[in-house]
């Protein structure tokens, strides 16, 4: 996919023709006149981070993380040193944590923020079923992550759990409401779109304008700030040698079996 990327934008380059890519960077390809239009997982990580930095009073922050995620780890526990690291047990077929040693990381006096770094459905299953049964009257948890990825969307994970720890991470987008385009799209096609067609629009439409307002995208993109759709948004950075790279993410959070959005530091 990027090989295709590169040929794509080494070819238009010559021509000065700007290329939207429909994914995120995690190369150091060099790549001076792609729009790269999803936000990258550092990003979004650090949104997070900037999130719960800039509303935690008191809480008392524990952070679980299997071996994939230790540089996930070291990042949290850089922002926040007072965080407690609840280690992992991962055998070949077996992932989980010691109840009796996490329970004892656990405050009454405080409200528990726990951060869940893993790409391992088993281990999300597990920690947040520990978790919903943690949480009581005398014991308020909250979970947190700052990727959520395909092991937080598996079937096995019970949505009221995630309901009940009222479930915060980045996104790249929003829920959609019902604008103008959805009413649309559902008397054309008879059902609600998904993200996926959500954002072919938004992306479109934000080219569109923008060379409604300036017929040159590079230029567009200088002047043009922030802005939002249906369901995305898109704040261009340019980097000196490497494109441009949409910073501009969610934090989302569950909360009575709904997905809202939070509102946020810019």
């Amino acid at each position: 996919q990027l090989e295709s990327l590169q040929e794509v934008a080494v070819q238009a380059a010559k021509f000065e023709v700007p290329v939207i890519a429909p994914l995120a960077s995690e190369s150091d390809l060099s790549l001076d006149n792609v729009f790269f239009s999803v936000p990258a997982d550092e990003v979004l990580r650090k949104r997070m981070l900037d999130y719960v930095e800039a509303t935690k009073t008191d809480q008392n922050i524990i952070v679980i993380s299997d071996s994939k995620n230790d540089s996930t780890r070291a990042a949290i526990t850089k922002r926040f040193p007072v965080a407690k690291y609840m280690p992992v047990l991962e055998e070949e077929e077996n992932i989980a944590v010691d109840i009796e040693m996490f329970t004892g990381l656990l405050s009454i006096e405080k409200e528990n923020w726990v951060f869940l770094e893993t790409d391992n459905f088993k281990l999300v299953s597990s920690v947040s079923s520990i978790l919903n049964s943690a949480s009581s009257d005398t014991t308020n948890v909250r979970m947190f992550t700052t990727n959520k990825n395909r092991a937080f969307e598996n079937d096995v994970i019970s949505g009221s759990h995630l309901s009940i720890l009222k479930f915060t991470y980045p996104s790249i987008d929003k829920e959609m409401g019902n604008d103008s385009f959805v009413r649309k799209y559902r008397r054309r096609f008879g059902n609600t779109p998904d993200k996926y067609a959500v954002r072919g629009f938004d992306l479109t439409l934000d080219l569109l304008l923008k060379l409604a307002y300036k017929n040159d995208l590079f230029g567009a993109s200088d002047i043009v700030g922030l802005t939002e759709y249906s369901g995305n948004k898109f704040d261009y950075t340019k980097d000196i040698t490497s494109g441009y790279f949409n910073m501009a993410s969610y934090i989302m959070m569950y909360e009575n079996m709904r997905i809202i959005r939070l509102k946020q530091q810019q």
